[in-house]
């Protein structure tokens, strides 16, 4: 026979009013969610098949908590899923078994009351596929363990015979995790990747756990506990706070979790060894000291953490990243030890290799640092702040072979490219010097913007180097759709072209001697029917002349001019010019000085006969 009643949920008490047999179960046909109000009517029958999925723990008979419990979680087993709901009970439980949440094939919560929890010695909280275990907060539900029995208090199912290769799916937030009694060694209050089993995709959330060896335990006993999630767990132990390694035979072993804020307090705050590609943000480390910082893994992250009063930081195994401030706020981490493949980065800390795949670009349109578009800064601080800074770029290892030639720097230093290169200190080059020009640049891109026309018009560009130089223009590139009337709505925009060496731009239109603008910035410039200015280009490429202020002192073989028969005119712009012109078979080499005489008439003056040429280079 089916009997309805009124159930009435208030705070965490149950009020059941209806005829029942002592340990029947009870379900809601509604699923009750933490943390909102629990005030409502729901129809209670004894009835498995009736489709229902909540449960009342309290209901159950049992000699104590656990077993009550267990009888409960048994039932919404059975019925395919669902909720056990122990919120009804007082504030002091006891149970001398373990209680396992879940059977692995079925989604299974358990609603936790407030107040404590007591396991018997060796007994613990057993979390399987699929499980979800909720409290009523790290400060309102405590789950108590002896920690001198070494089990863990709170671990995982082995699962590893499962079709997923191991635990999945479970989900463990708002409670509190206490050791009592005298600590033993290795033990631990939360457990992932025990009883030799992987844990995959699980979250954890709001824990507090305090008075074990090891507060929270990670292993990856089958080669990857991997893809879970930790937020906000304060891990406070005495001689770990987080403890992750790797007892598999297979590298990584603990791999790609991640934990975001919460505490690792112990002798050594957060230890991390065999493991691979882990997550911290922002962890809170104190009180740790013996180091604060251990990570003898591969590839794992820390970034803003907070250390106070720790031992010295290692930062060891392979490729491990620690990023952010050393010292703020009152914590300060400070490595011990940084591996040559590791790296710890920020504005305080003590750099070691920083490697940067395909390269760093410095004065990206983006990055410069004045607000101006004109400067950007990379600034080398000596560590004592008085001592010189210095840059060296090595090349390091061994380069691969093409075409049977080993490529630049395998004997030497990289090569280096820059923009325009300051030397306040003076400069000291071994090997060959090359000073080229830029060279004439390629024409620009000219697009129609707004209402085109049938308007021819034409536009080139000169590249100007940072020190001045000026090279030949561009060939001209042609549109005729230029809007017939250019204004503000109907234009053209000229772009110049993406060319090293060049730092600012002169855009020509029509010919080269009109300019629509003149020593401007790489970015796209618009044609909207301005005036153009008159404009002399050069006669030459300038970009690759070279300016020495003081005296010019060559040692070794002396001064070599350049071989070249094709000399040109002299005038205004090569006053003070030398040349060396190579004689034909059988007639003398000239070396010629252009300058001007008293009347201001410039030519070629013969510096090997100190007279004025007469084989008709200009006089």
């Amino acid at each position: 026979m089916r009997r309805t009643a009124k159930i009435c949920f208030l705070g965490v008490m149950l009020a059941i009013a209806c005829d029942q047999t002592r340990g029947a179960p009870q379900f809601a046909n509604h699923m009750i969610i933490p943390g909102h109000p629990r005030v409502g009517t729901f129809d209670v029958s004894p009835n498995l098949a009736s489709g229902s999925n909540v449960l009342d723990a309290t209901s159950f008979a049992g000699a104590d908590f656990g077993a009550r419990v267990n009888s409960c979680l048994l039932a919404v087993e059975q019925a395919g899923g669902g909720v056990c709901d122990a919120r009804g009970f007082g504030a002091t439980n006891s149970s001398s078994e373990n209680i396992t949440v879940g059977d692995g094939a079925h989604g299974v919560t358990l609603l936790l009351p407030a107040g404590t929890i007591s396991f018997a010695s060796g007994s613990n909280l057993i979390y399987r596929s699929m499980a979800v275990v909720i409290g009523e907060g790290p400060f309102g539900t405590t789950i108590s363990c002896d920690s001198g029995a070494g089990s863990p208090c709170v671990t995982n199912y082995n699962e590893s015979g499962n079709n997923y290769g191991g635990l999945v799916g479970a989900r463990l937030e708002h409670f509190g995790i206490q050791g009592t009694g005298s600590t033993a060694a290795a033990s631990s209050g939360l457990m992932v990747g025990g009883n030799g089993s992987n844990v995959f995709h699980s979250h954890f959330e709001d824990l507090l756990i305090r008075g074990f060896d090891i507060a929270t335990s990670v292993d990856g006993p089958g080669g990857c506990t991997c893809y879970n999630s930790f937020e906000n767990i304060t891990s406070m132990g005495q001689s770990f706070g987080i403890k992750i390694i790797n007892s598999s035979s297979w590298p990584g072993g603990a791999n790609s979790n991640t934990w975001y804020g919460g505490l690792a307090w112990g002798n050594v705050g957060l230890y991390a060894s065999g493991d691979g590609k882990n997550r911290f943000y922002g962890i809170d480390i104190e009180g740790s000291a013996g180091h604060g910082i251990d990570l003898e893994g591969y590839g794992d992250t820390v970034i803003s953490p907070y250390e106070e009063s720790d031992g010295a930081d290692l930062i060891n195994g392979a490729y491990n990243f620690v990023i952010g401030p050393m010292a703020y706020g009152g914590g300060h981490y400070s490595p011990e030890s940084i591996c040559a493949t590791c790296l710890v980065f920020g504005p305080d800390a003590s750099m070691t290799n920083l490697g940067v795949r395909d390269g760093i670009i410095f004065g990206s349109p983006n990055n410069f640092n004045d607000g101006a578009n004109s400067q950007v800064g990379f600034t080398l601080v000596p560590a004592d702040g008085v001592s010189p800074p210095s840059l060296t770029l090595n090349i390091t290892g061994n380069l691969t072979s093409q075409n049977g030639n080993f490529g630049e720097g395998l004997s030497g230093n990289a090569p280096l490219e820059v923009g325009k290169l300051t030397a306040t200190g003076g400069a000291s080059i071994l090997g060959a010097v090359h000073i080229g020009g830029v060279g004439i640049p390629p024409a620009p891109t000219a697009a129609v913007v707004g209402l085109p026309g049938n308007t021819t018009q034409s536009y080139a560009v000169v590249c100007r180097d940072y020190n001045g130089g000026l090279t030949l223009p561009s060939t001209f590139t042609t549109i005729t759709n230029a809007p017939n009337v250019l204004n503000s709505s109907n234009y053209v925009t000229i772009t110049p072209p993406a060319k090293n060496g060049c730092f600012k731009w002169d855009i020509l239109k029509g010919d080269t001697d009109h300019a629509l603008a003149v020593n401007v910035w790489g970015d796209s410039h618009t044609d909207n029917g301005q005036a153009t200015s008159a404009y002399t280009p050069t006669t030459r490429d300038t970009t690759g002349d070279t300016r020495v202020s003081g005296q010019l002192v060559v040692a070794g073989y002396g001064l070599k001019l350049a071989t070249s028969s094709a000399i040109p005119a002299c005038d205004s712009s090569l006053g003070g010019t030398q040349w060396f012109v190579p004689g034909t078979q059988g007639t003398q080499d000239g070396l010629y000085l252009c300058a001007k005489d008293s009347t201001g008439k410039y030519g070629w003056r013969s510096l090997l006969s100190l007279s004025p040429s007469a084989v008709g280079l200009g006089q």
